[in-house]
């Protein structure tokens, strides 16, 4: 015997429907999600997604280098790797009164740069239609809003911004 000869027509409308509605159930239910990690940046929370992370450092030393930027604090030694770090406050405009103890690293093409935070939180899992826009100078490096008010940077964004590069132009 096959299948659908142990039910009756009616049974196997129930049976259909069943099946339809857990196939509505799945793909309505069935998201593709991201994970960032939190940090505090002054007094506000922002994500940074995990693909471009390398590693997070608590109390690293920074040696600052003559004659940068602001928003570039200095480089740091990673396990026998010389990181330029960023500024993170500095170049998204927020008042950051404590001093970051926290570096993270990221990776960007065949580069590793790293960032001060001031702490590092949790592990925040989004879906791309949970992202709220945002307008402004700054928000050329952030994606958006997270649901929960967090703000979600765009690394890659960040991290291939020309505004990262130091050139000397000193004549010898």
């Amino acid at each position: 015997m096959r299948f659908h000869e142990y039910f009756t027509a009616q049974e196997m409308e129930i049976l259909r429907q069943r099946a339809n509605r857990l196939a509505e159930n799945n793909t309505s239910t069935h998201r593709i999600t991201q994970s960032a990690l939190r940090v505090v940046i002054g007094h506000e929370n922002y994500a940074l997604p995990i693909g471009t992370l390398a590693s997070v450092y608590e109390g690293a030393s920074i040696v600052p280098i003559p004659c940068t930027p602001e928003h570039i604090l200095g480089v740091t030694n990673m396990r026998g790797h010389v990181i330029p770090v960023l500024n993170l406050s500095h170049l998204l405009h927020v008042t950051d009164e404590a001093v970051g103890i926290y570096v993270i690293v990221a990776s960007h093409e065949e580069s590793m740069i790293g960032m001060v935070v001031a702490s590092v939180g949790d592990i925040v899992n989004y879906a791309d239609d949970e992202i709220m826009p945002l307008t402004g100078e700054t928000q050329r490096w952030v994606k958006g809003v997270l649901m929960d008010g967090t703000i979600l940077l765009d690394l890659q964004a960040l991290l291939s911004d020309p505004i990262l590069i130091v050139l000397d132009t000193s004549v010898s």
